[in-house]
């Protein structure tokens, strides 16, 4: 699938550039701008990690402001009639509307595509549970879709506890994400157990229903057996 909405993110990055070259010959640009940029750098260096992308999208709207004027100062230099940067804008926002209401994910799709089919892991989760007459149980939920299972968690009225370290006596659940193993997705962040306790644990895994067209980007396993005290 081509991620079209990182490569909008591209365009808005070139289309910036033009902006601040506006801005340094206006003399309106200030050390403002760079202010989120900067802070954002030096969180990474002080964590020393790398966080996925979906972190830095509240980045665009600076990026958009210069990319709008980038947009605006293009004209102004090519001495384009007004009509025709009327004419642009509003067919940039066309094929902006048309690309959201055909779109369901609108940015970094393989990466957020699983996030449809969140509510249909709790729903076999509440499927499952229910069919075991409620045992303990404890849901472990991987990045990207660890708040939007929380969501759908508290929707359903759920009373389980997510990720965690897993207790005596409770029935162990993992989603489990399109291209990753069990023993993988347990060391994924925000899970990243350290305990061995599940190295030996029995995974069966949990039907969950159908809930739109797109191929599935995730399934759901618990452990055959509550967890005990070796």
């Amino acid at each position: 699938m081509v991620d079209r909405g990182r490569h909008s993110a591209d365009y808005l990055g070139c289309l910036s550039c033009p902006g601040l070259a506006a801005w340094v010959k206006e003399g309106r640009v200030g050390w403002a701008w760079f202010f989120p940029f900067l802070a954002v750098a030096a969180i990474n260096l002080w964590k020393s990690s790398t966080p996925p992308p979906r972190i830095y999208l509240f980045l665009l709207r600076w990026i958009a402001i210069a990319a709008s004027h980038g947009f605006q100062s293009l004209f102004r230099w090519f001495r384009c009639p007004p009509s025709l940067d009327y004419g642009a804008t509003v067919g940039i926002l066309l094929i902006g509307a048309v690309y959201a209401l055909r779109s369901p994910v609108l940015i970094f799709p393989e990466e957020r595509l699983a996030f449809l089919d969140v509510p249909a892991a709790v729903a076999g989760m509440e499927q499952d549970l229910t069919a075991s007459s409620h045992p303990p149980a404890r849901l472990l939920s991987p990045l990207p879709i660890d708040y939007p299972t929380r969501f759908y968690l508290e929707r359903e009225s759920l009373r389980v506890p997510m990720n965690g370290l897993p207790q005596d006596g409770e029935l162990v659940y993992v989603i489990v994400l399109d291209g990753y193993s069990i023993p993988e997705i347990l060391s994924r962040p925000p899970i990243e157990l350290e305990s061995k306790r599940l190295d030996d644990a029995e995974w069966i895994p949990i039907a969950i229903p159908t809930v739109s067209d797109h191929p599935r980007k995730l399934a759901l396993f618990r452990t055959r057996q509550p967890l005990t005290t070796d």
